[in-house]
């Protein structure tokens, strides 16, 4: 992580969630998520300029879905819930990275961003990235939530 974007990254998170998702976070120690989701997501949008790196996110599917009920008034009945809820949850990404990026290295630099790549991890991958010290852990509307920021940029 970059050495003092800390407070940056969760003050972003933060506001990018209750501006654009209507939901509301606080930073959290991961050792408070106790019960293990039975299905994890990873968005990651890479970018490259004056700073290179990725952001990563991290959470249960419950969390996408109700970020995509927040956004997109998602029926949870809808066949393609949980697609269009990996769609939200890659957008989250994308524009936390862009407000971030934003905060950071101010309004003129310019980077260029990678679409958000959303995978799905498994219950042991979950525990481990609780674990990585770039890893900042939140409580979102009771979902647990990680994001990381990876530097590619030599210190």
């Amino acid at each position: 992580m970059f050495n003092t974007e800390r407070e940056s990254i969760v003050k972003t998170f933060c506001d990018v969630l209750q501006d654009q998702a209507f939901m509301f976070g606080d930073e959290a120690d991961a050792s408070e998520f106790e019960d293990e989701p039975t299905s994890v997501l990873q968005a990651s949008v890479e970018f490259d300029g004056p700073l290179a790196g990725k952001i990563v996110l991290v959470a249960p599917q419950a969390f996408a879905n109700e970020l995509a009920s927040n956004l997109l008034s998602l029926d949870p009945t809808d066949p393609n819930a949980d697609e269009i809820a990996r769609d939200a949850f890659g957008e989250l990404a994308n524009v936390s990275t862009g407000q971030l990026l934003t905060t950071i290295a101010g309004d003129d630099p310019v980077f260029k961003l990678t679409p958000p790549v959303v995978t799905t991890l498994d219950v042991r991958s979950w525990k481990e990235k609780t674990q990585e010290p770039a890893s900042i852990a939140f409580w979102v509307d009771e979902n647990p939530v990680l994001v990381q920021l990876i530097s590619n940029t030599a210190a």
